[in-house]
């Protein structure tokens, strides 16, 4: 049995530039460890050679600081921020070794 089926596959087109120079020349990286994808910038005497489109930084540290600075659990910190305990350990043993 077969069907007729009209599929309309759109493709989508992203337009992307380097976020440093404004150039168009961009060539694709590879992907990031959590699958994001990387950029290149072709140009020649631009300053960024690789980029994320969507780059999000969180500023954890601060608050993973401030949290238990103000008698805050470690456990507290984990639930309130939704990251990972070891995260926390981590960010604490940096600070107070240095």
């Amino acid at each position: 049995m077969t069907s007729n089926r009209d599929w309309n596959l759109d493709m989508v087109s992203i337009s992307v530039c380097c976020p440093s120079c404004g150039s168009h020349q961009i060539a694709n990286r590879g992907k990031t460890k959590n699958g994001k994808q990387r950029y290149s910038c072709l140009q020649a005497d631009c300053l960024m050679k690789t980029f994320i489109l969507d780059y999000r930084y969180n500023d954890y540290v601060t608050q993973i600081l401030d949290s238990t600075m103000n008698s805050g659990g470690i456990s507290a910190v984990v639930r309130e921020l939704g990251i990972n305990p070891n995260t926390v350990m981590n960010e604490i043993k940096k600070r107070t070794l240095h």
